[in-house]
């Protein structure tokens, strides 16, 4: 009887997880997304979300010695740093581009 709970407790662990991992995914895609559309749109990106980005990926930077022997933390640790990496490059490079002007700017223009 206890092996029974036992399977489906794991089960639940599973899915939760699994469940975590598509809402990490989501939330890397909309910074992706987010980066890039500043630098279409050619908006300064606020300081505050700049950090947040560079402070996350030294986050995972930290924390990757302790995930590195369970393998899909690896991975998923991996694809968050790479990302958040690139997503702190495109906020920094909207900061000092030329020409980028930062949202309030934007908004007093248009109206």
């Amino acid at each position: 009887m206890d092996t029974a709970k036992d399977l489906k407790q794991k089960r639940l662990t599973s899915v939760l997880f699994q469940v975590g991992s598509v809402i990490a995914y989501a939330a890397i895609a909309n910074f992706v997304i987010h980066a890039i559309t500043l630098v279409k749109l050619k908006v300064a990106a606020e300081l505050s979300i700049t950090l947040y980005a560079l402070g996350f990926c030294v986050q995972q930077l930290l924390q990757l010695a302790y995930k590195w022997d369970k393998f899909w933390l690896r991975i998923q640790s991996t694809i968050a740093i790479l990302a958040y990496g690139f997503v702190f490059g495109l906020y920094v490079y909207t900061r000092l581009a030329p020409g980028f002007k930062p949202i309030s700017e934007h908004l007093s223009a248009g109206g």
